[in-house]
């Protein structure tokens, strides 16, 4: 027991094989592995990482390694015995440095996880009409990604989730799914030779759900389970509906207990929490997350008409990660400071080119037709999440991926108060939005990004503790 380090981790299993000469080549290079790091993130398309090799063999050029090679890692973190496996593809080979005191050789391999490896190959040039976005982006991945087997085949694990969510399989990586929420309406686009990531992007900025997601935040990225397609409503519906469980509970204290003994504090405890900028009344006059406004010139119609949006009027009820409606209670301004000093004068304002006409009967319209609503709706909810992000380090913590919902439990930051109380604003729920594991000499950290919306949620979950 008093051996225990939440820290403690390792890559058990490190498979090279050439292209190609998969019955010839092939080596398990975990023993030479002194570093290796990982990112993924629901702002970042792919899972990548790399690995830093000590090679006193001649490894490197008697293999040789090409930037073609096929990696299969195994990567096991001691705290929670969390197991993580990746296929994966080395496209680089950098800093190679002799060392002198073991008259070998270190350099790092950066990898791309293999389907989206495979997907950077292609291009696409195609037209698709009248089809919802997220139908097209079953499409997309189906087709340049991996092929997705019928949904029917996928178990939830009793886990509820929100409503019009789709799970596929992946054939070639069965452990793994890509989860898709649907947008709402129908339209017709172009895809004008990009990548298969371009494409998705491309779709992305055209993603609208006036039901479920009224930002319509939707993002399109790869972590260890697999790809998801959804918005971080989604994943605030999915956490209100199962709550959080223990191991997705973190405390951050001035004071850590690091009795060796208390195991379940170690793995809980976190070993930094900042909040780069909290408040910022000139970011948000220039931002336009409280008011911002449209001058939209109609071509058809020849009109030029203003368009004035306000936070939290009219269709713009954004959720917090509790799953409630934001509120005037839990934002960093007043209402009545907001209303006073965010005006129409000063608004952030953006010219739209309008080039369709309003048509009940017509079976598609124009991507760009809810284009006000999406920029107006994302800029606020950009604003207001980004209000609340937070940089945190742990130890361990393999388990954690974006997307996750965590209760993160703050003590009071005033030196004259009890530590044992809580802080009530910066404590409560948290979206995990990127993930940077590092790892070196086998001990890990893990780096996280994370938000709230405005000081949303100070109260505490069912069964995560105090």
């Amino acid at each position: 027991m008093s051996d225990f380090s939440p820290a403690k981790c390792e890559i058990t299993k490190a498979i090279i094989t050439s292209y190609g000469r998969e019955n010839v080549a092939s080596e398990d290079i975990s023993a030479i592995i002194g570093a290796f790091d990982i990112e993924h993130g629901i702002g970042k398309v792919a899972l990548t990482g790399s690995i830093t090799v000590l090679d006193t063999t001649g490894f490197l050029e008697m293999f040789p390694l090409r930037g073609e090679e096929t990696l299969d890692l195994e990567i096991k973190s001691y705290d929670l015995q969390t197991v993580r496996k990746i296929k994966a593809h080395i496209y680089r080979i950098t800093d190679i440095e002799p060392n002198s005191l073991t008259k070998g050789v270190t350099y790092t391999l950066h990898w791309i996880s293999n389907i989206s490896w495979s997907a950077l190959q292609r291009k696409i040039i195609k037209a698709y009409n009248d089809k919802e976005i997220s139908t097209i982006i079953k499409e997309i991945f189906n087709q340049y990604f991996a092929v997705l087997k019928p949904n029917t085949t996928v178990k939830t694990d009793g886990i509820e989730l929100p409503d019009e969510t789709s799970i596929f399989n992946i054939t070639g990586e069965e452990q793994r799914k890509f989860v898709l929420h649907r947008t709402s309406e129908k339209t017709s686009l172009t895809i004008p030779r990009y990548s298969p990531t371009e494409a998705i992007g491309f779709c992305l900025k055209r993603a609208f759900n006036n039901t479920q997601s009224k930002s319509s935040s939707f993002r399109f990225f790869e972590t260890w389970d697999g790809f998801y397609f959804v918005s971080d409503e989604w994943f605030f519906q999915k956490a209100a509906a199962n709550g959080i469980s223990q191991s997705k509970v973190l405390n951050y204290s001035a004071q850590v207990d690091l009795d060796p003994l208390n195991i379940d504090e170690q793995v809980k405890s976190l070993e930094s929490f900042t909040n780069p900028s909290r408040i910022d009344s000139a970011r948000d006059l220039a931002g336009g997350g409280y008011k911002n406004t449209f001058l939209e010139i109609d071509l058809l119609n020849s009109t030029v008409k203003r368009y004035n949006y306000a936070y939290l009027e009219g269709n713009n009820k954004f959720k917090d990660v509790k799953g409630k409606e934001a509120s005037w209670q839990s934002d960093t301004h007043t209402e009545k400071f907001a209303n006073e000093v965010f005006t129409n004068e000063n608004a952030r304002q953006f010219l739209v080119m309008r080039d369709y006409r309003n048509s009940y009967d017509a079976k598609s319209f124009s991507g760009e037709k809810n284009f006000r609503e999406l920029v107006s709706r994302r800029v606020m909810y950009n604003a207001h999440m980004s209000a609340t992000q937070v940089q945190a380090t742990t130890s361990g913590r393999l388990d954690l991926s974006p997307g996750d919902v965590i209760h993160v439990n703050i003590r009071e930051l005033n030196a004259s108060t009890n530590q044992i109380e809580k802080n009530d604003q910066l404590s409560g729920r948290y979206l995990i939005t990127h993930i940077s594991n590092v790892c070196n000499n086998d001990i890990l950290s893990t780096q996280l990004t994370l938000f709230k919306y405005d000081w949303s949620d100070a109260n505490i979950d069912k069964g995560a503790g105090t």
